[in-house]
């Protein structure tokens, strides 16, 4: 840190010197409100969280709503996102990265105000008021802000993009204990349904559900002021800048494996989705991303079967997602280091194992220290883990396909969202209550495997210069 100097290298861009490494000064504001921008997307890790106290709230006007019908919830979020994000990349595109961000953020941060009201009106309205409206807004500002970021600083994507997504991960530590705080100080335990003695848990107590509607006056707020500063300080550089900087890295970074020749080169969606690539990045975001559907919204309702302390569970998510999002810094400097196939296999192996076994929970006493350990140390391992996936994609899709569709194809390829989804939404109503959580965590570690299989087949090979003389580039 001692070697730090400011100033101009060539052109008009301010840098900052930091050791070996030369950064754009305007570059780090971008990473600064990118990161803030997907703190306040990150309310879906606290899903889990919410949903014991939305579902039990909502059981005052219908009892027979359950845990597992917030799956409906959970997945038009990630079905609306991922709708959304390959228009969201073209949107910022055409019209601007800050319109796009704009409208986005009007759209997110009103659907969690609007939830004050949807509450009264039943589940489908809060569906639609937190799932629709999250999903929408999600699509609009994460793959442009991630976008943003990569042109900034293509000597080391995956070191930079690793940082803003950790603030989609990091964002829960935040969030999970402000609610928990906020509904339940009193730490008030979760009881059985009346005439019941096992399953699921609901809370009834009713100073604890008057004030889950204000909860989400209080986190609308907080996402637009969040919301607000960080589109004050995102902007893409302009065709000049992002050849100067793509010059100067070329120059100064000895690690740079990237030339400014080839860098300048994009590959079109239409010629993309015509490789192998693609799919393997395809087949490996449905396989990480299914898996951290089920343990995100299920895992605190299957935690309150064997432990009743709601401050303990709220302090477990914490942990989490502080494993969250110190991992995708973490893997992402892993991936700049070792590349996409090394990385991703370490990734998709531990974190399959870890949701495959955690059912193992039901051996252990209830309430018990050993229990309680167990749940702490299975989830955050799934936390330490899997959010390195999407450490790598970004950088590698880039890698392979270039900066200009970039946002584009990260939202293309975000749609196999839609298909984790249809499969949770249908196992969530049919097989679920048969084999119940255990059963669905194994059920979700085969599934993992299947990114395993798939990472594979993965060939250094199938880098941009491979793609960009096979396929269509503009």
């Amino acid at each position: 840190m001692s070697d730090l100097i400011v100033g101009n290298m060539s052109g008009n861009i301010s840098y900052l010197k930091i050791g070996s490494w030369t950064l754009p000064k305007r570059g780090l504001f971008v990473l600064f409100g990118s990161t803030l921008i997907l703190v306040a997307c990150s309310l879906d890790y606290s899903y889990g969280n919410l949903n014991t106290y939305v579902t039990s709230y909502l059981r005052k006007n219908n009892p027979q709503i359950t845990y597992a019908d917030w799956v409906f919830v959970s997945q038009s979020k990630t079905i609306f996102g991922a709708i959304l994000s390959p228009f969201g990349g073209e949107v910022a595109r055409r019209l601007g990265i800050r319109l796009s961000l704009i409208i986005g953020s009007i759209i997110y941060a009103g659907g969690y105000l609007l939830t004050y009201f949807s509450l009264d009106w039943g589940l489908w309205p809060v569906v639609f008021t937190i799932g629709a409206f999250h999903g929408i807004g999600y699509g609009l500002t994460y793959t442009p802000a991630i976008s943003s970021i990569l042109k900034w600083f293509p000597a080391h994507k995956g070191t930079f993009a690793s940082i803003a997504v950790a603030g989609y991960g990091f964002g829960s530590v935040i969030w999970n204990p402000v609610e928990t705080a906020f509904v339940n100080p009193g730490n008030e335990e979760a009881q059985y349904p009346n005439g019941t003695t096992s399953g699921d848990k609901y809370f009834t107590d009713e100073d604890l559900l008057g004030r889950v509607p204000y909860l989400f006056l209080l986190i609308g707020g907080s996402i637009a002021l969040m919301q607000i500063i960080s589109i004050l300080a995102i902007r893409d550089p302009s065709d000049d800048e992002e050849r100067e900087l793509l010059g100067n890295m070329t120059i100064l970074m000895e690690d740079l494996v990237e030339k400014e020749d080839k860098s300048l080169h994009s590959v079109k969606p239409k010629g993309a989705v015509k490789t192998w690539a693609f799919w393997i990045f395809y087949i490996s975001f449905f396989s990480m991303n299914l898996l951290t559907l089920f343990i995100s919204n299920y895992q605190k309702a299957f935690g309150l079967q064997f432990i009743d302390d709601d401050k303990f569970l709220s302090l477990a998510s914490t942990l989490q997602n502080v494993m969250n999002g110190a991992s995708r810094i973490f893997w992402g400097i892993i991936y700049d280091k070792f590349g996409y196939k090394f990385t991703m296999m370490f990734v998709t192996c531990i974190s399959t194992a870890f949701a495959a076994s955690f059912g193992n929970i039901v051996f252990l006493e209830k309430n018990s220290t050993g229990v309680k350990i167990f749940f702490a140390v299975w989830s955050c391992g799934v936390y330490a883990t899997n959010p390195g996936a999407y450490a790598c994609f970004p950088p590698q899709i880039m890698k392979c396909f270039g900066p200009k569709h970039n946002a584009t194809l990260y939202g293309l390829i975000f749609t196999a969202s839609i298909f984790c989804s249809i499969v949770l939404l249908t196992v969530a109503q049919t097989l679920f209550p048969i084999i119940g959580y255990t059963g669905m965590f194994a059920v979700t570690g085969l599934v993992g495997a299947l990114s395993i299989v798939v990472t594979l087949t993965w060939r250094e090979e199938l880098d941009e210069e491979e793609e960009v003389e096979k396929k269509e580039v503009i």
